[in-house]
Formats: structure tokens, C-alpha cells, sequence
């Protein structure tokens, strides 16, 4: 069985073999290697996963009864507004874009109760867990990510874990910097004290690069990750070189990240929350 590319991996084998120039698959096993190496490294490095998936249970902590933000580990936290046509005690809607909507997103908007989830969806058609409350043909929905907000009473080792109604929190700027907005009040105590659950990250998939409703990965971490696939593979019998003697001169290696890619991981990287 032949090597292949890890399901969040943030090029694919046929882009870097085509800035290359090959069109065999003499160096496919390598370059794969490479492709999921440097995948793992620039998860890492920017500390987030790239890949949008679930998160459970992410404990946060707050260090005074009037800070309002909290920051989670993960971002962009999935946030899609869409407009749609509802039907006063029907439970079902038809939404645009369905790509990355899953069961369990909180869906608020006109006509649409509160404390409504989508509990199932199929296709483009989304049914919710409460009938819409009225009947429009323009009704703005809003889809989150952010399942659920909890906040602590008790101690560290015997908790109290109780959620925050919907209207106590959301998301600051559509969700792209993974900040959550407390409006409900905050315990006095410090560490460990806020919960979260919530869908983060963009969409892979590269049968799908270019329609941006499916493939939502952002093309500068691509491209930082195929300049990285590239100097790997041309530097692989070099490893550990800084430099080449031949013929009377010297060939000095650059190091192993361009500025530019130095930019690009600077801007993706998480900063670990300090308030």
C-alpha cells in the first residue's frame, strides 16, 4: 500500500508535482512524505489545526469578574448567515451552502425560536429542532459554531458545570478570531472556569480547491506549505549542510524559511491567551 496525504493536509501531491515539472510518479512516495511532514509542522508551529473539526469541553480561564472576552485554543469558529424562505410551524428550511453546517449548530434569526438547533441535514434542507414562529420569504438566519458556553461553580476537582443561555454569548467578528463575547455574569473564580464546545477551522478539500463554498482553506498557507514541500525535496541529500564547496567557490544554503513564509505562519499563529 502506497503512502498517501493525511485528510487535512494542506497541499496535495498533483499541485507540487506540477510546480516541479513532473508528470511521472518517480517521487511520489517522498514527496507525500514530505507534504504530511510539513503539514504536521506548520499545525504546530501556528498551534491550531487548519482543518475545521469539533472541539469538546475546551476549558478557558478568566481572571476577574469583569473580563467579558474569552479567547478558545481554535479559529475561525464556523459562522455562516444566509437568507431563506420560512413557513410558520413548519421545522424545515432550505439553506444555500450547506458545506460545513452540521447537527448540533445553534440557528437564530427571523422567525426562528429561540433556543433553536438544527437537528438534522440533508442535502440543502435543514430541519430544526423548533418550527419557524412565522412565515417570510427573506428570513436572515445566522449558523454558528459555537454549540455551547459553560460556566464553573465549585471547585477544580468537584465542578458544577452550567451553560449560558444563547443570549449570553456570541461570537466577535463572525467568529474569525475565535473570541467569545460574555454577556452573563462571570464567576469570581479564576482558573478553569469557562467551557466550550464549537465547530473551528476551514474546509479541505481538494477535489474542490477553487469553489470557495467547499474548499475554504486559505491559499497563503498553501502556498507557504508547498515552498516548504519544495525546499525539502531539492535539499534532501543536503541535509544538515550550510553550505558547498565546488570547483573553487562555495554555495551557501538559505535557511530554510523564506520572509515571506515567516510572514505567513506570524499571521496564523495562536497567541496563548494571557488575560
Amino acid at each position: 500500500m502506497g503512502t498517501k496525504t493525511l485528510p487535512y493536509a494542506l497541499t496535495e501531491l498533483s499541485r507540487v508535482k506540477a510546480l516541479l515539472g513532473f508528470d511521472n510518479g518517480n517521487f511520489d512516495v517522498i514527496l507525500t512524505n514530505e507534504i504530511n511532514s510539513v503539514t504536521e509542522y506548520l499545525n504546530q508551529e501556528c498551534d491550531r489545526n487548519f482543518l475545521m473539526q469539533k472541539y469538546i469541553s475546551e476549558v478557558r480561564s478568566q481572571w476577574g469578574v469583569r473580563q467579558k472576552y474569552i479567547v478558545l485554543r481554535n479559529a475561525p469558529v464556523f459562522y455562516q448567515t444566509d437568507i431563506v424562505t420560512t413557513v410558520g410551524g413548519s421545522d424545515q428550511i432550505t439553506i444555500s451552502n450547506p458545506n460545513g453546517v452540521v447537527a448540533g449548530m445553534p440557528i437564530s434569526g427571523d422567525c426562528i425560536a429561540s433556543n433553536t438547533v438544527i437537528s438534522q441535514i440533508t442535502g440543502s434542507v435543514v430541519t430544526l429542532s423548533n418550527p419557524a414562529t412565522g412565515s417570510s420569504t427573506s428570513a436572515h438566519i445566522f449558523i454558528s459554531g459555537l454549540l455551547n458556553v459553560q460556566y464553573r461553580a465549585g471547585t477544580p476537582d468537584n465542578p458544577s458545570w452550567t451553560s449560558f443561555i444563547p443570549t449570553q454569548f456570541e461570537l466577535e467578528s463572525n467568529g474569525k478570531a475565535g473570541i467569545v463575547r460574555i454577556y452573563g455574569y462571570i464567576s469570581s473564580i479564576y482558573n478553569n472556569t469557562i467551557k466550550a464546545d464549537y465547530w473551528a477551522g476551514w474546509l479541505i478539500s481538494w477535489a474542490d480547491a477553487g469553489d470557495n463554498l467547499k474548499h475554504t482553506l486559505p491559499m497563503d498557507i498553501t502556498r507557504t506549505a508547498e515552498n516548504l514541500v519544495i525546499r525539502a525535496f531539492k535539499r534532501r541529500e543536503q541535509a544538515g549542510k550550510t553550505s558547498q564547496s565546488l570547483e573553487g567557490s562555495t554555495i551557501t544554503y538559505k535557511d530554510d524559511l523564506d520572509a515571506i513564509d515567516i510572514d505567513v505562519i506570524n499571521r496564523y499563529r495562536r497567541v496563548p491567551p494571557i488575560m
